[in-house]
């Protein structure tokens, strides 16, 4: 089986002199909209940065609209189906690695860029890896290694948390940890898990980012050392009522995040909370006032359909001028709830 057309030879320098590219790989055409805000804001915020773009069946307006980003090149080949749920990303990486490029930044398709990258990367050493810490959720911690023993793994390092690859710094020194990847995701271990609902799948297979934070806890791979991109600081992990808490917001008054990351269900795509519990009207109003949504507005010129980018209810229509517009403040009455109610919860689970 012969493999995808190789990109073209780099043409940008690295911190160290060598190629560097940023990866991003979509297939789904209802995800577009994540696809040029990501473009667009690399862009603005961090202009001389060349993207390689993975899409086997863009849409001719997406094809026009990356036309006028001449840093970007769109790759169509359909990387021999390894399209399942986001398990493209080690083969993804790999191809960018194995064609000339030292230097691979993967950012998920739906990430918005707030502000200039390049030096949370410059510099770095080939054998450091780059990722980013999971969200503030049920999955987010792994302080025992728990996915590396799982996998039967020898435990080499503890990351204290689930390590989380909407955001991913790797190299050709890499390699072998991307071929085991890659791997992993394959077995039919892991394959026979995809199957099922995601909240009945063991903790070491819920998807790629628990495969690779078993990876990065083994013996086999603690040569790498590991630097993490930190939640609520370097990146917003909006996902669920704790995606952007009071701490942050106030935080990032002063500095923007990195990224903005819209884990879970897309804005973009309509509401997906169903029933009309109390909680589920709180997350839908949460997820109204979303600091992707809010991001997304400064670049409505570049989507075909911008309704979504405006506050859906009164409520959140209120909020949002009342905050100026300003992400880190749209929504925090609501981020006010959410963290009295988790800090409650821990304090009973205590």
């Amino acid at each position: 089986m012969t493999g995808p057309p190789a990109p073209a030879a780099p043409a940008q320098a690295g911190a160290s002199g060598r190629g560097r590219i940023v990866c991003v790989a979509e297939n789904r055409a209802w995800c577009e909209p994540g696809v040029r805000l990501l473009i667009a804001s690399l862009a603005r915020h961090s202009p001389d940065l060349a993207v390689h773009l993975f899409f086997p069946s863009p849409s001719p307006a997406l094809l026009a609209f990356l036309r006028g980003y001449p840093l970007v090149a769109v790759n169509q080949h359909p990387l021999h189906g390894a399209w399942h749920s986001y398990d493209i990303k080690p083969t993804a990486v790999r191809t960018l690695l194995t064609a000339g490029y030292d230097d691979v930044l993967w950012i998920d398709s739906d990430i918005i860029v707030t502000r200039d990258i390049r030096p949370l990367f410059a510099g770095l050493p080939p054998e450091l890896i780059v990722a980013t810490e999971e969200a503030l959720c049920s999955n987010h911690g792994d302080g025992d290694a728990l996915r590396t023993r799982l996998w039967g793994m020898p435990v080499g390092r503890k990351l204290g948390c689930t390590v989380n690859t909407g955001v991913i710094r790797l190299t050709t020194d890499h390699l072998p940890l991307v071929a085991e990847w890659a791997r992993l995701l394959g077995s039919g271990l892991y394959r026979e898990a995809q199957k099922k609902p995601w909240n009945q799948r063991p903790a070491h297979l819920l998807g790629d980012q628990e495969v690779f934070t078993a990876l990065l806890g083994s013996t086999g791979f603690t040569r790498f050392p590991v630097r993490l991109l930190r939640r609520g600081a370097d990146i917003v992990q909006f996902f669920g009522s704790t995606g952007y808490t009071v701490r942050e917001r106030l935080r990032h008054l002063h500095r923007p995040p990195a990224f903005i990351h819209a884990q879970g269900a897309k804005p973009w795509a309509g509401a997906a909370i169903l029933g009309s519990s109390a909680t589920a009207r709180f997350l839908r109003a949460y997820a109204d006032l979303s600091p992707y949504v809010a991001a997304a507005r400064a670049y409505r010129g570049v989507l075909a359909d911008d309704a979504w980018t405006m506050p859906r209810t009164s409520a959140a229509r209120l909020f949002t001028v009342l905050a100026g517009g300003r992400g880190p403040l749209v929504g925090l009455p609501h981020a006010l709830i959410a963290d009295s109610l988790f800090a409650a919860k821990r304090l009973v689970r205590r």
